[in-house]
């Protein structure tokens, strides 16, 4: 049935079943700034790197697979996130 994968895929979630998506948040106020799939997450939101989200770019902190959250420290460049 042509266009039945299609289906299934928007059945079973976007990032596929049983894959809960790992938060990118951040640290100091807890907002969420994303989402990103689980298996991607080490390459994205990896600990020192610099995550770009709707033009704005966030260091992160922290990488926690086993609670879901990568940890960001607010803008990078900005005055708040170099001071820290």
């Amino acid at each position: 049935m042509p266009g039945s994968g299609a289906v299934q895929a928007a059945a079973a979630g976007q990032r596929g079943p049983g894959l809960a998506p790992v938060k990118v948040a951040e640290q100091a106020t807890g907002w969420l700034v994303e989402t990103v799939d689980e298996p991607s997450a080490p390459l994205i939101v990896h600990e020192g790197g610099v995550y770009v989200h709707q033009g704005n770019s966030y260091l992160v902190r922290t990488l926690d697979l086993h609670d879901q959250v990568a940890a960001t420290w607010g803008q990078a460049g900005s005055t708040s996130a170099a001071s820290r």
